[in-house]
């Protein structure tokens, strides 16, 4: 049987029970998501912005 569990820096962790994305978005401006989800191109974000999850 895996481990779930795990430590790092004294620290202790559990690994999720179903698989987890984590999308980072730094350093751009801010008004090239706002046009590109204007446009329809970011449909995701766009969604996740207006409360609508699509879990």
């Amino acid at each position: 049987m895996k481990s779930r569990t795990f430590s790092v820096n004294s620290r202790n962790y559990v690994l999720p029970q179903a698989p987890v994305v984590v999308i980072c978005i730094d350093g751009s401006e801010p008004d090239y998501h706002v046009e590109a989800m204007k446009a329809g191109q970011m449909p995701w974000l766009t969604g996740i912005l207006d409360g609508q999850s699509s879990s």
